[in-house]
């Protein structure tokens, strides 16, 4: 959702709905940085895929799932 669309939403909602839809908002913008913080820790500190930095002591070595705590709730990234 983006910022037009939220202030749309929040224009024609409910008083008891429009915290819900803010919350929404601000739960998926912070999944969005955390997901664009880590991929530029990874490429700071490993280099691009398939294209290894030599003098870097970090490699990639597979995957795993992310995750982040958001409002006590554990999400998947």
């Amino acid at each position: 959702m983006d910022n037009g669309n939220v202030i749309e939403s929040l224009g024609q909602a409910d008083f008891g709905s429009a915290g819900e839809i803010f919350r929404d908002y601000v739960r998926t913008a912070t999944q969005g940085i955390v997901l664009d913080v880590m991929t530029e820790e990874l490429l700071r500190l490993c280099g691009p895929r398939y294209r290894p930095d030599a003098d870097s002591e970090f490699s990639r070595a597979g995957t795993a799932d992310g995750y982040i705590y958001i409002e006590a709730d554990r999400e998947q990234i």
